[in-house]
């Protein structure tokens, strides 16, 4: 106890193995906030994909954004660049894009440091041999990362393709008065804060 009678700082009163009173450090305790988003390329209907990079990694399309759970902000998408910001927190990433009438793609996240998480490498049967037909095909990626305690770090979701049709390389529409969505990237988040109590 302090001088005046009061509790330190911090501590609780509790009984030790004795049966005295004493005081203890109070015990921190968290809480998980959940939150979640999709981001997708969503075209208008029979919009197509767009056109694949054989030579180097593009971002794909990222034009679409709901979130689920917390209100603190903690994802922003950024159109023009492609890209989206992620505050701290602990995260699982699920993304699929889709490739039409290619021979090989994959797709991958990229942090803006340079950091990748590589995907599936997808692989068909020659696209070149399916004259007259349409063949599209997925790939994935899936990882758990942390961003740090007050940063915010940018991400994107990349494709490297085999190209054979540019122009529906990144996907084929269907037409069917839907949109048409070429990319669906799941975002899973898990922040711990200290309660006060």
């Amino acid at each position: 106890m302090t001088p005046d009678g009061k509790l330190p700082p911090n501590k609780l009163l509790a009984t030790d193995s004795a049966g005295q009173i004493v005081a203890i450090d109070k015990p921190v305790i968290q809480s998980a906030i959940a939150s979640f988003a999709t981001l997708k390329d969503r075209k208008l209907p029979s919009g197509v994909g767009g056109t694949g990079n054989t030579v180097d990694w593009i971002n794909r399309d990222l034009n679409y954004l709901v979130t689920a759970g917390s209100t603190d902000n903690w994802i922003q998408l950024d159109t023009a660049s492609k890209s989206f910001d992620l505050a701290e927190g602990s995260y699982l990433i699920n993304a699929i894009a889709t490739a039409t009438m290619v021979d090989k793609h994959q797709i991958r996240i990229r942090r803006e440091d340079g950091q990748v998480w590589e995907g599936l490498s997808t692989q068909t049967v020659s696209a070149a041999s399916l004259v007259g037909q349409s063949l599209t095909t997925l790939s994935h990626v899936s990882e758990s990362f942390e961003v740090p305690a007050g940063e915010t770090q940018r991400f994107s979701i990349q494709h490297r393709i085999f190209d054979t049709i540019p122009e529906r390389s990144l996907g084929a529409e269907v037409g069917s008065g839907l949109a048409e969505v070429y990319v669906i990237c799941d975002v899973f988040r898990v922040v711990y804060k200290e309660v006060n109590f």
